[in-house]
Order: C-alpha cells, then sequence, then structure tokens
C-alpha cells in the first residue's frame, strides 16, 4: 500500500496546480487522496467481488435448472413404463383367468369320463363331431 501511496504522491508533485499554498494544506490534499484511492480501491474489489458471486450464483442456477428437467424427463419415462407394465399385467391376469376357466371346465369334463356311463356320454356329446365312415379310438 505504501508503494500506491508514493506513486499516487510522486503524480500529485508532477502537477504544479496541487502544490500550490503551503505545506500543511499540501499534507492535508495527500492525505484526502490517500483515504479517497483507499475508499475507491475497496469500492472496485467488492463490486468484483459481487460480480463474481453474481456469476456463480447465474450457473449454480442454470445447473439447478438443467438437474430439474433431467428429473422432470426421468418421471415421466418412469410412469409411462410403469403405465405400460400395467397395461401389460393387466392382459396376462385376464389371459390367466380365462385358461383357468377352461381348465376347470375341461377337469370337469375329464372326470366325467371316468364316472358310470361316461365313456357313452362322450361318445353321444361328439357325434356330431365325427365324419361318416370315419373309425374312432376312444
Amino acid at each position: 500500500m505504501s508503494k500506491l501511496l508514493e506513486s499516487k504522491t510522486n503524480y500529485l508533485r508532477s502537477k504544479k496546480s496541487f502544490f500550490s499554498g503551503n505545506k500543511k494544506n499540501l499534507y492535508k490534499k495527500a492525505i484526502y487522496l490517500n483515504n479517497v484511492n483507499k475508499a475507491t480501491l475497496a469500492a472496485k474489489i467488492q463490486i468484483k467481488e459481487e460480480q463474481r458471486e453474481l456469476t456463480y450464483s447465474t450457473i449454480a442456477l442454470v445447473m439447478k435448472f438443467g438437474l430439474f428437467i433431467i428429473l422432470l424427463g426421468s418421471f415421466f419415462k418412469l410412469g409411462i413404463s410403469s403405465h405400460v407394465r400395467f397395461l401389460q399385467n393387466l392382459d396376462v391376469s385376464s389371459d390367466l383367468n380365462l385358461e383357468t376357466k377352461k381348465l376347470e371346465k375341461m377337469n370337469l369334463y375329464f372326470d366325467s369320463l371316468f364316472t358310470i356311463d361316461g365313456q357313452k356320454r362322450l361318445l353321444d356329446k361328439q357325434d356330431h363331431l365325427i365324419a361318416p365312415n370315419s373309425f374312432r379310438v376312444v
């Protein structure tokens, strides 16, 4: 800081209008200019620091916004895939119910085959399915 003060003092000495007057006024002017220079320097440093903070906060805000967009996209894809899986599960469960009903019906039909006169009932039910002049094996 003393080098800065010396350079300012040397600059002021080169100006003739500044040194007009007595030494007491000259000393007061130098102290005043030194205080003004310190305040100006502090203000410039503070402005640069505020600009740096603004830049960093803007970058952070952009990054947060990007992550938020990625989050929304992920939730959207998750919702779509969940919906597709739900529809597939619904389709499989309806097919399973249909096949279960068919199996129960066939179990009853097969069980009735081994009862008294089961073979006769089976042949009677299937008479209309057998072509004439064909051979049936039971």
